[in-house]
């Protein structure tokens, strides 16, 4: 199992995009997520195929089917609540990923009366969710949300809109980076280039312009 940890632990960071190396991690991630699968009962991987996060990767499969063995022992309604509130930015490769499944992940709580997370509390978990990566984005929309005449009138509609915006926001920092990213390649094969030598006939009538 250790040979699969840098794989199947979320909390690795995954190769970048541009890397080299990422498309060869792609491919054995997808192998491991199908031999992982493969191990799995009938009736857990009939919840797998229902998970409201991403299974692609193996640490995304890994991490979903800890989390469905390990809330087999709890009732459902209960499990649904606790996905909700305990969801990691981490365990997801993209922002959208992770408030999709957030989204879906408070909804499903949402549908027993004992376990309803209010918009405002739910927007509060998304922020904390993503606080690390937009720092100053997050600090804005909380801002923003507490100096309303009546904070606690935080409604479903404006918790959709925090969704997309979140989202929005994602996308621009991971096309920035990405952007960067291929900049710096750019700059270090540009100041890897050998600077143009003249030919050897440039270099003949250099020498007879500077004998005359």
């Amino acid at each position: 199992m250790d040979d699969l940890k840098p794989f199947i632990d979320p909390t690795i960071p995954r190769p970048d995009v541009t890397d080299p190396a990422y498309t060869r991690w792609s491919k054995l991630s997808k192998k491991i997520t199908l031999w992982l699968t493969r191990q799995l009962e009938p009736r857990i991987l009939e919840k797998l195929e229902m998970s409201p996060t991403p299974t692609i990767y193996a640490d995304e499969a890994y991490t979903a089917i800890k989390r469905i063995v390990i809330g087999a022992g709890l009732e459902g309604i209960g499990h649904t609540y606790l996905l909700a509130t305990s969801m990691k930015r981490e365990e997801f490769g993209s922002m959208e990923q992770y408030i999709d499944a957030f989204r879906k992940a408070v909804k499903t709580a949402n549908q027993n009366s004992g376990t309803v997370i209010p918009p405002l509390a739910a927007a509060y978990l998304l922020l904390r969710g993503i606080e690390n990566e937009l720092p100053m984005w997050v600090t804005t929309m909380k801002h923003d949300m507490e100096s309303k005449p009546d904070p606690n009138k935080f409604t479903e509609l404006q918790l959709m809109e925090l969704y997309e915006k979140a989202i929005d926001k994602g996308k621009d920092r991971e096309h920035s980076y990405l952007s960067k990213s291929s900049d710096k390649k750019t700059s270090n094969k540009t100041s890897n280039t050998t600077p143009h030598q003249p030919s050897f006939f440039g270099q003949a009538e250099n020498a007879k312009e500077n004998t005359t």
